[in-house]
């Protein structure tokens, strides 16, 4: 397997699909965490190498010796000629890699004038954006040049990352995605022909708790989310949906969730105006949800936390959170302590302005 074989297959895992690795490695850890705490550390290691390795494998085996090609499954990507490779722990944040085809041009400095809320059609490269009453859209001149590029005559839809809302924006709406960032947009559309996509004149960024951080940005489509990191080196998600999608993720993971054949549930109690649910999954686990309504404002925000049965610390926190007009949720991950509601109110969107951050 040469060098660039394996720097693709790196840079082609999900952050959902490392989501869930994390996830079940720590509840491997929660069952023989006092007995075995630094071989379940090892299994883990050995067990991330795996999946690396295994989809490194795949990728060797479909790729053809010049062209990327994305294999089949719900999959990140970046640049293929970028150094950086996605982490999930984020361990090394470092300095991003910036793209030498920023220099200004006639082309590159095209950007949003408008009012926010403004219909807009732009062209910029061999695409156009645009934002009518319908919606928000990307389309290519020709479409065909990035549809059906790989050895199996699929492109499957992935997210791409970018180093900042700043770098996502501008490689967007200045004409700066690459080739192969342009296949996986190219894949974001249901009918291959329009393209949805986010709001360029109305991107927002994560509030966060003192000593957070944004590390990553994700784009799919009309959707887009950050990946932070908390000081005490707990992670999590922050991702804007559109109303569709915000309620169809809601209902599946909220609403729905004790209805899956793998859960199995022992009791309900409630205490005050929260919801306890006992179960077990099918592997035979024990854990129980916690499930409450907090409003903060017109902002109504439902609170999911998980918990092993053992553990008074949860393994995961979601917030899923709206007024109305915005749709979001926060995912957070290896919670050093149980999170206090005042410090979870902490978290939450505002408007994007370009000229508050410095400008890389």
């Amino acid at each position: 397997m040469n060098k660039r074989d394996w720097n693709e297959s790196l840079n082609n895992i999900a952050p959902e699909l490392v989501e869930e690795h994390i996830e079940e490695m720590e509840r491997i850890a929660a069952n023989s965490r006092k007995k075995h705490m630094m071989w379940t550390r090892y299994i883990a290691v050995a067990a991330a190498v795996c999946l690396v390795f295994g989809t490194a494998t795949l990728m060797t085996i479909f790729n053809n010796a010049d062209d990327p090609v994305i294999p089949e499954g719900d999959l990140v990507t970046t640049d293929v000629n970028s150094n950086n490779e996605y982490n999930s722990e984020a361990e090394s944040s470092g300095e991003k890699n910036t793209n030498s085809e920023t220099e200004d041009t006639e082309e590159t400095t095209v950007t949003l004038e408008t009012e926010n809320n403004e219909p807009y059609e732009i062209k910029v490269d061999d695409y156009t954006l645009l934002k009518n009453e319908n919606g928000c859209y990307l389309t290519f001149d020709d479409i065909s040049k990035y549809k059906n590029n790989s050895s199996n005559g699929n492109v499957v839809a992935g997210e791409i990352i970018f180093g900042s809302i700043k770098e996502f924006k501008d490689t967007v709406t200045k004409g700066l995605l690459t080739d192969w960032q342009k296949q996986v947009v190219a894949s974001f559309s249901n009918n291959g022909v329009d393209i949805q996509t986010c709001d360029f004149n109305n991107l927002y960024e994560p509030m966060l708790p003192h000593g957070s951080n944004v590390i990553e940005v994700y784009w799919m489509g009309n959707t887009y989310s950050y990946y932070v990191k908390m000081s005490d080196g707990s992670f999590g998600y922050v991702r804007y949906y559109t109303k569709e999608k915000y309620d169809q993720k809601y209902s599946y993971e909220y609403e729905e969730f004790f209805d899956r054949d793998t859960i199995t549930v022992i009791g309900v109690e409630e205490r005050d105006e929260t919801v306890i649910t006992h179960y077990k999954t099918s592997t035979g686990v024990s854990e129980y949800q916690e499930m409450y309504t907090l409003t903060n404002g017109n902002k109504t925000i439902k609170v999911n936390r998980r918990y092993y049965t053992s553990d008074d610390i949860p393994n995961r926190v979601m917030l899923y959170c709206t007024d109305g007009i915005l749709y979001y949720t926060v995912t957070l991950h290896s919670l050093k302590e149980d999170p206090t509601d005042e410090w979870l109110l902490q978290f939450g969107l505002k408007r994007y302005v370009e000229n508050d951050h410095e400008v890389m």
